[in-house]
């Protein structure tokens, strides 16, 4: 396949095109899901193909092929040719890339246990003892349980017209419980993940309490919790639910597209204050076995810890080549591409809040009456506003600095910025709490977000009483 990629990037080069890439990619993945008591879904796929960009006439061409026979790719290449040679004198802004030094090498994460090794009949009895598990904690009142697992080997290799050649094999294995339960006319619902850039050892490593009976056991619990009020409080975020917030209410802020194209409120804010002095935020794709994890980013760029804001401060955004191009930067890493049937995305990795200095403890006593909001579900962002909404799994109220009455049904909200410089205080605890797949241009990636937890000194909270 290497000698392939070498013959598009040179035919391209006598073409005429001023950039050339040519990215090959080969995925094998499994994926089974159970519910209530039986396998619903059980699939494996493989596909291969290349992607091949170029630029010609300062545009854009952009063609790919599952077919990996030499001639097949030579008439894609001619296809991404004539594209960009189509649109010349139609768009405004000149096509353009970084110029960044080379990269050459490749790399193989290590797995203690292929999954490719593990029969699927191994998997699926896997996901039915969890499934089985949930559900046995309390069958009358367990309504629904989904247990899914799921596993990608991705081998991807980059060559490009400034002399970069490098090709890399990933690793991910994804295990996720959902618990719904009902009592009544109430009805609630939790939910547990376990993932990384790691084997099949991570379904060994997965423990029932930390797992298919925290779920079932948490759905149980928030049926005789209570609404929670309505109204503007001092709350403490547990990681979960500041990785949410730093993912979804900075983090796609902080993606160079959206600050190009305008749409980012964080646009021109380099190097002021946006947040408290004790706010730094991280987008970092090198921590191993995080779900987030890679060593070479879709256009060949090695991967590396990108410092966002730094003690408040707005340090850089993520760039692709693209981008760094035009906002007249460095790229960080950060393209990416979920096949070889896109183009690479600036996306994030790995995003989070760094530890701080303070205990939980020291946060409660802050607090007279507040919230404690814990496990984050879904959120939505309007980026142009700054203005953010989510929905947590549960919450305590708090009461001279006490956890006092469960609370179920609670949701919170803000505005981005405002809520960065009210973070009072951030603890010295820290994971990586939410593996899963971020969808952006209809495009999913691996990614994983956390942080500490923090005391924020207001929030608005949504309730009904």
């Amino acid at each position: 396949m290497e000698d392939i990629l070498e013959w598009l990037i040179e035919e391209a080069n006598n073409k005429g095109c001023s950039f050339a890439e040519a990215r090959y990619v080969k995925k094998r993945s499994s994926s089974i899901r159970a519910q209530d008591g039986r396998i619903e879904e059980l699939t494996q796929r493989e596909s291969a193909g290349v992607a091949i960009r170029v630029i010609k006439d300062g545009c854009w061409g952009f063609a790919s092929s599952a077919s990996l026979e030499k001639g097949r790719l030579a008439e894609a290449l001619y296809d991404a040719i004539a594209s960009a040679s189509f649109l010349k004198g139609s768009t405004e802004e000149k096509a353009e890339v970084k110029e960044i030094p080379p990269t050459v090498g490749r790399k193989e994460l290590k797995c203690k246990i292929s999954p490719e090794d593990v029969v699927v009949e191994d998997k699926a009895q896997r996901v039915l003892e969890w499934e089985r598990e949930a559900r046995g904690v309390d069958s009358e009142r367990i309504n629904n349980t989904v247990v899914s697992l799921s596993d990608v080997v991705r081998e991807e290799m980059v060559f490009n017209s400034f002399g970069t050649r490098v090709g890399s094999k990933l690793v991910h294995t994804l295990a996720s419980v959902f618990v719904s339960a009902s009592e009544g006319e109430i009805r609630q619902s939790a939910y547990e993940r376990k993932g990384g850039a790691k084997g099949y050892e991570l379904v060994e490593e997965i423990e029932p309490e930390e797992f298919s009976l925290k779920a079932a056991n948490k759905a149980i619990q928030l049926l005789s919790a209570s609404p929670p009020p309505a109204g503007v409080f001092p709350a403490i975020l547990d990681p979960e639910v500041v990785g949410l917030f730093v993912h979804e209410a900075l983090g796609h802020n902080s993606e160079a597209d959206a600050v190009w194209s305008g749409q980012s409120i964080i646009k021109d804010k380099k190097g002021q204050a946006i947040a408290a002095p004790c706010v730094t935020i991280i987008d970092d794709a090198t921590i191993e076995e995080a779900f987030g994890f890679y060593f070479y980013d879709s256009e060949g760029t090695p991967a590396r810890k990108n410092v966002i804001i730094k003690d408040g401060i707005l340090m850089d955004y993520l760039y692709n080549l693209e981008t760094a191009a035009k906002l007249e930067a460095n790229p960080t890493g950060n393209a990416r591409a979920e096949g070889y049937e896109v183009p690479p995305i600036v996306r994030m990795s790995n995003t989070f809040m760094a530890p701080g200095d303070w205990t939980f403890e020291e946060m409660l006593k802050e607090i007279k009456e507040g919230v404690y909001l814990k496990g984050g579900r879904w959120g939505y962002v309007y980026p142009e506003r700054g203005q953010f909404t989510f929905n947590v799994e549960e919450a305590w109220l708090i009461k001279d600095g006490e956890l006092k009455e469960h609370l179920r049904d609670v949701s919170m909200s803000g505005m981005t910025l405002e809520t960065l410089k009210k973070i009072k205080g951030v603890s010295r605890d820290f994971k990586l709490a939410s593996p899963g797949y971020c969808g952006k241009n209809g495009q999913t990636a691996f990614v994983d977000n956390g942080g500490p937890y923090i005391l924020v000194e207001e929030i608005t909270v949504g309730g009904r009483r």
